[in-house]
């Protein structure tokens, strides 16, 4: 589910390659703010794609960037957008998709991913229950369930799975967009 979207570097300009970066690193800052210190240590570059395409709804003048220290970075400022509502509905989307994310994983995935999930999984929940969309929770968790069970039915196309999962983006996306703008989306 994550990893798959990544920057192809070579075709950035310098200042847009520097934009992708200071949004990933707002995205993970705004996890810590809204949905737990620890939340953001699940966070990938999956997370940039859905911030940028909400920034085409955020007003130009709340997207602004400054520079500031972290925990993963502390002896040099980097870059970080300022907390919009962009930045912060990715937060806690990506924090509900981490959490779902890892109880697929706990059923999926062998002993020692098990027990990895497992000791991890307090962590997200609280995350989850923190980010404070229970609706994208439990349209998240149905959608993967449908998945779970079209996976366990032995379907031979991917691409049932697929549009389900479909469905699910496309759902986060458009989340609280007007009608004209989720049709766009």
């Amino acid at each position: 589910m994550f990893g798959y979207v990544k920057p192809y570097t070579p075709e950035l300009l310098v200042k847009d390659y520097e934009f992708y970066k200071a949004t990933y690193c707002g995205i993970c800052r705004a996890m810590k703010n809204h949905t737990g210190a620890l939340s953001n240590v699940g966070l990938s570059y999956d997370s940039v794609l859905l911030a940028l395409v909400r920034m085409l709804y955020v007003d130009d003048a709340e997207i602004g960037a400054r520079a500031r220290r972290c925990i993963a970075h502390p002896l040099k400022k980097r870059p970080m957008l300022n907390c919009n509502g962009a930045i912060e509905y990715t937060a806690r989307v990506f924090a509900i998709l981490t959490y779902h994310k890892l109880l697929d994983d706990m059923s999926d995935e062998g002993a020692m991913k098990k027990l990895a999930c497992g000791i991890a999984k307090p962590i997200y929940k609280g995350a989850d229950r923190r980010a404070k969309i229970p609706d994208a929770s439990s349209m998240v968790s149905e959608k993967l369930s449908a998945i779970t069970a079209l996976e366990k039915s032995g379907a031979e196309s991917p691409d049932d799975p697929a549009s389900v999962f479909g469905e699910l983006l496309g759902n986060l996306f458009s989340e609280g967009l007007s009608e004209k703008d989720k049709i766009i989306c």
